[in-house]
């Protein structure tokens, strides 16, 4: 039995290691390469400092968990049982620069484990995801999938709806320029006459 809790990045970070890079390797791997991925536990821990991170855990629950939820009466999702770690539903958190006063929550990655991918377990996931964020204020969600496992129909079931198509390109490596510097960049206007200053 799966279940789905809230959880700090803190509480899950060593655990997530093996399932990020499992991610990775099934879902990333056929759009950027195979790598040795190696999840970014500062960054992530930073986000979370900064009340940038949300995470929705699914695990699975031990037997015995399973049989005291079976009696409770009103058991809800958040159990708090210590289980195994099956999948995510992670999002990171900012102001909409689109949309004044509008708190923006944009999926930074959705894995289960290829056992716990069972019946809707993800539609539910997610739903409980939006719950949580909507508790935190967020106003508006954006949904991405990589090309490799379209999630058309899954986020439709959410009421979600397509805005726009994201497209990446790889540029070769270049010396990198310090933002103070880029700033003080000029173009020369066709005539050769005038400069203008970059912001």
């Amino acid at each position: 039995m799966l279940t789905i809790t809230t959880e700090p990045f803190s509480h899950l970070a060593r655990e997530a290691e093996q399932l990020t890079a499992a991610h990775w390797d099934e879902v990333e791997a056929p759009l950027h390469g195979p790598q040795h991925y190696a999840l970014d536990q500062s960054r992530y821990s930073c986000l979370e400092r900064l009340g940038m991170l949300h995470i929705s855990a699914a695990r699975e629950l031990a037997e015995a968990a399973q049989s005291d939820l079976a009696h409770a009466k009103g058991a809800t999702d958040e159990t708090g049982a210590s289980a195994p770690l099956a999948g995510y539903a992670a999002f990171t958190l900012v102001d909409c620069p689109h949309r004044p006063r509008t708190l923006l929550a944009a999926l930074d990655g959705l894995y289960l484990a290829p056992w716990a991918r069972v019946g809707l377990f993800a539609l539910r996931l997610l739903r409980h995801a939006e719950a949580a964020l909507a508790a935190r204020g967020v106003g508006l969600v954006q949904y991405s999938s990589p090309a490799s496992r379209p999630c058309h129909a899954l986020y439709r079931r959410l009421g979600a709806q397509p805005t726009e198509t994201i497209w990446h390109k790889t540029l070769p490596s270049q010396p990198v320029i310090s933002a103070a510097a880029a700033g003080t960049k000029t173009d020369r206007t066709k005539s050769g006459m005038e400069e203008k200053q970059w912001p």
